[in-house]
């Protein structure tokens, strides 16, 4: 690694002098074969053939893939990934939605069905870090109703120190 100041050079980041370790190139391990590209492991005559037969030259211009491959390998990924996100949304949405207008309920159960179809919303994407957030939430109303009950001027104040103290120890 590099390392900051010292070395007569007035301060500031050195670089090492090899920043590649053995001098190997270090992003070779992130590289999956599986989306290489299909056309990289092609001797110099087969890629000119493929160009040659697909009126691509390797100059640039449109991707040699057919239109089935762009959506198999692209379009069909992203779609499915978003709906899957998006869908889990939609259903806790859809759950309150109906629990909440299919009867009259009080504005309090309306609150609490709010509150919690949207941490189960949350413990989708965010799981265990939920807690962390339940357990502010908690605290924080917790300090706004003391602070209240005690000292109705210092409502934010109080509130906005207990969540600091919480973010600092936590």
């Amino acid at each position: 690694m590099g390392e900051w100041g010292g070395g007569g050079g007035g301060g500031g980041f050195h670089p090492p002098e090899d920043p590649l370790p053995d001098g190997e190139e270090w992003l070779t391990e992130y590289y999956d074969d599986e989306y290489m590209d299909p056309h990289a492991q092609l001797s110099q005559e087969e890629l000119e053939e493929f160009y040659a037969q697909h009126g691509h030259h390797g100059q640039g211009g449109l991707d040699p893939r057919s239109l089935e491959e762009i959506v198999e390998h692209c379009l069909e990924p992203t779609v499915s990934g978003a709906a899957a996100h998006v869908g889990k949304l939609l259903f806790w949405c859809l759950v309150f939605r109906v629990a909440t207008q299919s009867a009259r309920i009080p504005p309090w159960l309306s609150h609490f069905i709010s509150a919690a179809t949207g941490m189960v919303a949350l413990a989708h994407f965010f799981y265990a870090a939920v807690a962390y957030l339940i357990v502010l939430a908690v605290v924080s109303y917790l300090a706004l109703a003391l602070s209240w009950r005690w000292t109705e001027r210092m409502c934010g104040a109080v509130v906005t120190a207990t969540c600091l103290a919480i973010n600092t120890v936590w």
